[in-house]
């Protein structure tokens, strides 16, 4: 139990028995880093693991934004792929605006809980590890992004990409600024996506993971993200050169999935 959510289950197991004696515009593309955790959770224990992360660790979360240890966290529900068969159905992600902070995840959470925390909750978030699994963690760093202001999505679109064979990381960040960035402001000013982003994986590391790239939708309606690309490329470009910046696009990386997720609950200093 590494992770930084049992490593605070550890502390809160000390405390329990001492504390009670609408413009586009470029968002900062500085190294910001997210830690995605991939949690499991059996619908016997749902109600309860709701529970935990709305009334206890949204709270603890938000002392961490106040006191500077966290800038963002983001909790999702998996809308597809759904079913007994995945391995996860719900998502949190930890954002933090330096390597600084990220470091300092793995090492505990840097605050005290004692003041804000009843035994009731407490006693929540130490069931944590009874009532669901977290399967694996994964950190990401901003390559680039772009936003309509900083009004918060509904919808996050995950699409895992893997660089075909010989294709250069130069090369492949390319084509998703020069051809697709374009597009997804497009998007946004005909008011069919709230942002866009580029990330990449650097924790793991390695060459056993399918993939180490993925570019992120926002949405704040389900509708949008079916809309076609082609109509919003071919009103940039023409039709001639949208079909062919598609090609090309195709012939660099693979999208192995592309992971709907609806946003339950968040507390951010990025989004309102």
């Amino acid at each position: 139990m590494k992770m930084t959510q049992y490593v605070l289950i550890a502390l809160l197991s000390v405390l329990i028995g001492t504390a009670f004696d609408t413009n586009v515009s470029a968002q900062d593309v500085s190294l910001n880093y997210f830690a995605i955790k991939y949690i499991k959770v059996d619908p016997s224990n749902e109600s309860e693991f709701l529970r935990s992360q709305l009334e206890t660790w949204k709270k603890i979360h938000q002392k961490r934004i106040n006191e500077d240890v966290l800038d963002g966290w983001y909790f999702f529900r998996v809308v597809s792929p759904a079913g007994t068969n995945t391995n996860y159905n719900y998502i949190t992600i930890e954002e933090y605006d330096s390597a600084e902070k990220l470091g300092d995840h793995f090492e505990g959470f840097g605050v005290d809980y004692t003041n804000i925390l009843s035994r009731d909750e407490i006693t929540l978030a130490l069931r944590t590890p009874e009532i669901s699994d977290m399967t694996y963690e994964e950190v990401w760093r901003t390559v680039d992004q772009v936003f309509k202001g900083d009004r918060m999505y509904r919808y996050q679109v995950f699409n895992a990409m893997r660089m075909r064979p010989g294709i250069a990381e130069d090369e492949y960040q390319r084509i998703e600024r020069e051809y697709w960035i374009p597009v997804h402001k497009k998007r946004m000013e005909m008011g069919h996506m709230n942002g866009w982003g580029i990330y990449t994986m650097i924790i793991p590391g390695g060459t056993e993971r399918e993939y180490h790239w993925a570019t992120v939708d926002f949405y704040d309606n389900f509708t949008d993200y079916l809309e076609p690309t082609l109509r919003f490329m071919s009103a940039i470009y023409g039709t001639k050169t949208a079909e062919k910046y598609l090609e090309e696009t195709e012939s660099k990386r693979d999208l192995l999935k592309a992971e709907i997720r609806e946003l339950v609950d968040y507390v951010s200093e990025t989004f309102e």
